[in-house]
Parts: C-alpha cells; structure tokens; sequence
C-alpha cells in the first residue's frame, strides 16, 4: 500500500502517561488514519508477548475504522520524507493494510520530527 500524507505529528502526554504518533491519509472517514501508542513511563519491551508487560511496553496500532493490533511492526525505515513501515503478516492481515505501507510525508520538517 502507498500513501500521500499531508497530515502527522506526535507528542508525549505525561498526564495521561502516553507516547503517540500517527498520521492521517486526509480528512474524510474513507482515508488512511495509522496511530501508534505506548506507555511512556515503560521500560524497554524484551519481546516476549507472553509477559505481563507486553500491552505497556509494546506498542498499539489503531486504524480510524477501530482496527488494532499490539506489536506487529517489524521495521520503520525513513529515507527523506518517506517512510516504509514492515508488518508482520498477523498485524497487516488485522489493519488490513498488506505487509508495507510506504508513507510519502507531505508535512512540515516540525510535523515530521514530531512524527
């Protein structure tokens, strides 16, 4: 899946102790929307989805339509303002997405940091 985005960002909320980035294809209920979160004051995952701890330290991918995955992102590699984001065929199956979704950033350099 290839997409143009002309909306991303992200922030750390210490009150509600959540990590977040995402970005949006566009406006309308019909477009692209991908969220990431993790608890901010986690420590590092080990990788190990049979701990306790897997769902505070990993992370949560939410489509707008209500799909969602805990972990299940392989790789995120960025080249300029493209990103690449590798699933893991579970993952893509659940979001619907296929195993790459290749992101074409057209946001701010800030809106892009943030991301």
């Amino acid at each position: 899946m290839q997409i143009i985005t002309k909306n991303a960002g992200g922030e750390a909320d210490d009150y509600y102790d959540v990590l977040e980035a995402g970005f949006a294809e566009g406006a309308t209920d019909s477009d692209l929307v991908m969220m990431f979160q993790r608890e901010l004051s986690a420590g590092t995952w080990e990788g190990d989805p049979n701990t306790d701890d897997y769902f505070s330290n990993s992370y949560c991918i939410t489509l707008r339509l209500g799909e969602t995955v805990y972990g299940g992102l392989e790789q995120v590699a960025f080249f300029g303002n493209h990103g690449t984001f590798s699933f893991l065929e579970g993952a893509a199956q659940v979001l619907g997405t296929g195993r790459q979704v290749v992101v074409d950033f057209q946001v701010s350099e800030r809106n892009l940091w943030e991301f």
